[in-house]
């Protein structure tokens, strides 16, 4: 499949990449057949993560998984091999680092002596000593009685060997490692398409569903509330009550009466999800790329963002060829089988769990009704909604919303600098979170301003970034240049230097640059310099529009 956004994949047509979900999936392809996906992908050298890998076990084995596994998400990989070394004192580093994007360990934990205890702490102390040598992401699986997964230091998974083992003692005298080709194969899919695929693709944020056959069985529009809801549906819906738990919007995507689906979500006595729980419902006639397009703008985010869960290879294709970028799953081989799919989709989990999403999804629940007032001018909407724009300045217990809302944020980030803890907690540096609220909802939250003293009398812009949710209210100047104000009276500034790149996908950002300095639209990257008093100007908000500033 070719994502339409140059990143790599394993060159297959769309037919294709449907029709190998289930088996790549699985496990279930043949090695001759991986080798064929390999040598036929599309990829150039320059579009490859490189990993390091450190290892007491030969893991040679899994590379063919792990890369194909991949390419079929658009990730590509290459593989640096360290020499066998049970004590991971990392004595190879060279000056060849620079090529490496993250430092993956593989630990047999049979090799150790130490209790429990003992073997956590070495091999947290031996994380740490790589990352502050490296400066990057460290992940690490551990084969023990189950497999685990950490990264940063911290457990994301683990898996159980009680259907099958995990260790055959013969494939060592051959292989160097005790692991079978299964346990080899399950360690490269969660690798490859979970864990280290999130460092390198941005999260998923939208799961978009279908009805008839995917979430139950039958046709509604023939059987009405009739329709059955047996385990394997009950087992997908409830795999979207946890995701939705754990920060994804979920959407509807349906050729059915829009009436006749919201009789079915609130009144079928089996269905577990009801009307409450989707930020859209899209049932009509229309094509579902078209009420895809209706989604993609209600919600504002991108397609890269989105997953489309439905059982006709049709509505996939046409899905995929539309867009690209949006991840389906097939439920062609049953409710189940796209349960389990769902797990393996790069972006779908996530280390951490977004306390906001359900501010974020009544936020966006509630755009009819803003819109509804916007529609007669932004006026009416600030009359009516009284909105009211938030600074907090260097507040510690937003600093992990930030960075992570920093790292997420693609069309509204005007420096693209990803920034850490410690770079927001750099000396003469000021930050402060940007936050929203009107009658209709409280956004939280909503975006982040770094700035950096570099002169005795200016500071530049090192990030600053908003969700794209909250675009189209006319509020971001005013609420980003308050905050600009804010920054200079704590770093003794009078003017502020504002630098911007060009992204991928940062054109919202860009936009607004350009209007701010009124000279149209920047196709290259840049740096305006703006005075208090012009930021005084810029900051005044709106007549109706309350501004609380918290220190």
């Amino acid at each position: 499949m070719s994502s339409g956004s140059g990143r790599v994949s394993l060159g297959l047509e769309l037919t294709e990449w449907i029709e190998i979900q289930e088996q790549l999936i699985s496990g279930a392809l043949g090695r001759i057949k991986v080798a064929e996906l390999l040598q036929k992908n599309d990829h150039t050298d320059g579009d490859l993560q490189h990993l390091r890998i450190w290892r007491n076990i030969a893991v040679e084995p899994m590379e063919n998984a792990f890369r194909v596994l991949g390419l079929y998400w658009g990730v590509g990989y290459k593989f640096q091999y360290m020499g066998y070394d049970d004590s991971f004192s990392f004595s190879e580093l060279s000056e060849k680092d620079d090529e490496v994007d993250c430092e993956v360990l593989f630990v047999d934990r049979s090799h150790y002596h130490l209790s429990d205890s003992e073997f956590i702490s070495w091999i947290n102390e031996r994380e740490r000593y790589l990352a502050n040598i490296t400066q990057r992401a460290i992940v690490t699986v551990i084969a023990d009685t189950q497999i685990v997964f950490r990264m940063e230091g911290e457990e994301v998974s683990r898996i159980s060997g009680e259907i099958e083992p995990f260790y055959d003692q013969r494939y060592e005298r051959t292989t160097g490692s005790r692991l079978t080709p299964r346990t080899h194969f399950i360690i490269a899919r969660e690798l490859s398409t979970a864990w280290i695929a999130s460092l390198f693709m941005p999260p998923r944020k939208l799961i978009a569903v279908d009805l008839d056959f995917t979430l139950h069985e039958g046709v509604l529009g023939e059987l009405q509330n009739d329709v059955q809801v047996n385990g394997d549906f009950l087992a997908l819906q409830a795999e979207l009550i946890a995701a939705k738990k754990r920060g994804y919007m979920l959407a509807i995507l349906s050729k059915n009466e829009r009436q006749d689906v919201l009789d079915l979500l609130s009144s079928h006595a089996d269905y577990l999800l009801r009307e409450e729980d989707f930020v859209a419902i899209e049932a009509s006639w229309d094509s579902k790329q078209i009420a895809m397009q209706r989604i993609l703008e209600r919600t504002r985010i991108n397609q890269d963002a989105v997953i489309f869960v439905d059982d006709n290879p049709v509505e996939l294709l046409q899905m995929m060829s539309a867009f690209p970028q949006v991840a389906v799953v097939s439920a062609a081989d049953g409710p189940l089988q796209a349960s389990q799919t769902l797990q393996y989709v790069p972006g779908y989990r996530r280390r951490l769990m977004d306390d906001l999403a359900d501010t974020r999804i009544r936020d966006i629940q509630s755009n009819e009704e803003r819109e509804a007032l916007i529609i007669d001018g932004l006026n009416s909407y600030y009359r009516s909604a009284s909105p009211v724009l938030g600074l907090t300045v260097r507040n510690e217990g937003h600093l992990e919303r930030l960075v992570d809302l920093g790292k997420r944020s693609n069309q509204f980030n005007l420096t693209m600098a990803r920034s850490g803890v410690d770079e927001f907690k750099a000396q003469n540096s000021i930050w402060l979170s940007l936050s929203l609220k009107d009658k209709f909802s409280d956004s939280g939250i909503i975006g982040g301003l770094l700035l950096k003293k570099t002169h005795d009398d200016r500071c530049e812009v090192e990030e600053l970034f908003l969700s794209c949710r909250v675009l189209g209210r006319g509020l971001e100047t005013s609420l980003i240049c308050r905050g600009m104000l804010e920054g200079c009276r704590y770093l003794d500034v009078t003017t502020v230097a504002i630098s911007w790149v060009i992204g991928e996908r940062n054109g919202p950002a860009l936009k607004w640059i350009s209007e701010l300095q009124q000279d149209g639209m920047s196709l290259e990257a840049g740096s305006v310099t703006l005075s208090n008093s012009q930021l005084v100007s810029l900051a005044e908000p709106p007549q109706g529009v309350e501004v609380e500033v918290e220190e």
